[in-house]
């Protein structure tokens, strides 16, 4: 019978085998390792029949080394020496809090959850039109009764940098902004015949943005993290047109005194998140926004500092258009990155096994192809970008709560449901060499592994 190489979720980038079994010692020696060829967080493991050597150079790859040692508690393999460091650089996971509230304890623990298997990113929807969840001095009239204070955020902002993972805070705007708006019904956008809508700020008055403005500036002070998304998704809702835009004649108005005749009322939107993305800018920090958001405008353009997280392929540029326009990318595709608790849509997910069977990060699909019902296809069901487009960061999971009354992302259960997720993701996502041609196959030797470690426990 062949020796087993080692089994880590992900995988090794690279192993030689040197002969013989071996087990990783309960004492590893670690030594600092001059030089690039490791990147920011990889490293050097050397497995012999009495010592286990890691070699970093940065903090990142001695943390990610020791989470494959601890998988490899246990295991008997193939002695050996290998380099291992990730193919994209950002790994990790969306979730909504907006819609449903999971406290600084329950975050906590998925911090944890997403470093073992070597994910560095969690973004946080923290508000949505059912509610705004972090303390707000400067606003402290739209904050939900259950929500984060500035003692859990600075908590969880350590427990992150322990654990290498980023934070990205999100407060979606100008629209799902119901709870932020609901105590300020004077800065709701209003339409033609005098109905306004709770869910959108009126990115035409002065107030609304100084109203914004307060919150944005209070809250990148406080979020100690190069990261922040601005949301900007689904304004005028999921599919909006020119007619839609034209019940709110406003916005072409603010549009055409600012730049022109020509402009239009996507173009006022438009200059709202850019100015956003300044002020994040500005902050110190890059900007994301969702990509259905960035289209119908004739004169105003995101500008290419600004990530696109990208998850539909009816609105949305695709892949190839936005890296050829300078953009870099964030897949965050609904098949199969979307998964929707609760609501029309919750049960439309992919398979664990079309995700680890059919899915790269460079492989981009949205909602509207035949898998959805009756939407007419718009465009092939995968857009591609060649695996080593500079302009691709990665992948995320995104763990949404459309009906949190109603089967919404229970905390107690929702770990066990989207860990398999994670484990496809954060292999596809290091872009190692896949350790099982099939899901089963992989799963299989994810649980043994796992049996083996515990046993290995005194």
């Amino acid at each position: 019978m062949a020796i087993a190489l080692p089994f880590t979720v992900p995988a090794l980038q690279h192993w030689t085998r040197a002969g013989g079994t071996c087990r990783v010692s309960a004492h590893p020696h670690f030594v600092r390792s001059a030089g690039p060829a490791l990147g920011p967080e990889g490293y050097r493991l050397t497995v012999g029949p009495r010592a286990t050597t890691v070699a970093w150079s940065t903090a990142a790859g001695r943390f990610y080394a020791t989470r494959t040692l601890l998988q490899l508690r246990g295991q008997s393999f193939a002695c050996g020496r290998g380099v291992d460091k990730p193919r994209w650089p950002e790994r990790g996971m969306m979730l909504d809090v907006g819609r449903r509230f999971y406290p600084r304890a329950w975050l906590t623990a998925l911090i944890r959850r997403l470093a073992g298997l070597k994910l560095n990113l969690l973004h946080l929807h923290l508000s949505d039109d059912q509610g705004f969840r972090v303390e707000s001095d400067s606003h402290p009239e739209i904050v939900s009764a259950q929500h984060l204070t500035k003692a859990d955020v600075r908590a969880l902002l350590a427990t992150a940098r322990r654990y290498h993972v980023t934070l990205v805070p999100e407060i979606d705007m100008p629209g799902h902004m119901t709870a932020a708006l609901a105590k300020h019904p004077e800065l709701q956008l209003v339409d033609a015949t005098g109905q306004a809508q709770p869910d959108k700020l009126d990115v035409t008055l002065p107030a609304a943005r100084k109203f914004v403005g307060e919150i944005l500036d209070e809250q990148l002070k406080l979020w100690k993290t190069p990261w922040w998304h601005v949301g900007a998704d689904e304004y005028l809702g999921a599919f909006s047109t020119a007619a839609d835009y034209d019940r709110y004649p406003q916005l072409a108005a603010f549009a055409q005194a600012k730049y022109g005749p020509d402009a239009n009322g996507h173009d006022a939107v438009q200059d709202f998140v850019n100015e956003q993305v300044a002020r994040v800018t500005a902050a110190g920090k890059r900007a994301s926004v969702w990509g259905d958001g960035m289209s119908g405008g004739s004169k105003v353009s995101l500008p290419t500092s600004a990530v696109v997280e990208w998850w539909e392929n009816r609105v949305s540029p695709t892949p190839e258009q936005l890296s050829a326009g300078g953009y870099d990318v964030l897949n965050v595709g609904w098949w199969p990155l979307y998964y929707v608790n609760g609501g029309p849509v919750g049960s439309l997910r992919s398979t664990e096994q079309d995700f680890y069977e059919q899915w790269d990060p460079w492989r981009f699909e949205g909602p509207y192809t035949t898998r959805w019902g009756g939407d007419a296809v718009v465009q092939p069901p995968d857009d591609l970008l060649k695996p080593g487009d500079p302009h691709l960061l990665g992948a995320t999971l995104a763990v949404w709560n459309d009906d949190p009354a109603n089967a919404g992302g229970d905390p107690a259960t929702l770990p066990g449901a989207i860990t398999p997720r994670l484990r496809i993701l954060a292999q596809k996502a290091w872009g190692s060499p896949e350790p099982a041609k099939t899901y089963a196959d992989f799963e299989a030797q994810a649980s043994k592994a796992r049996q083996d470690r515990s046993a290995a426990r005194p």
